[in-house]
């Protein structure tokens, strides 16, 4: 499970370079599953081949309804794993 996925330094400190990093990868994937950030953020998360349960914290209706619209998206395996090369800084072998 991951408790308040979206509620991470991510959104919070785009000064630094993983994060900016991240999140500009995310948002240039935006328009091509038509959906916000933090559901390609989501998306990720759903994908992840363990099984990742999102446990939201919200009681935001904005928020539950993009988490159960992200849950429709299905990252192809490229983006998958360009997101996860972001966050690490480097290739995947």
């Amino acid at each position: 499970m991951a408790w308040s996925p979206l509620r991470g330094n991510i959104f919070s400190n785009l000064n630094d370079s993983k994060n900016q990093r991240v999140f500009e990868i995310a948002s240039s994937m935006t328009s091509k599953y038509s959906t916000t950030v933090s559901a390609i953020f989501l998306a990720w998360l759903y994908t992840h081949p363990s099984g990742i349960v999102p446990v939201l914290g919200t009681s935001q209706i904005e928020r539950i309804i993009e988490a159960k619209e992200a849950k429709q998206i299905k990252l192809s395996k490229e983006d998958w794993f360009t997101l996860l090369e972001a966050s690490r800084g480097k290739e995947v072998a």
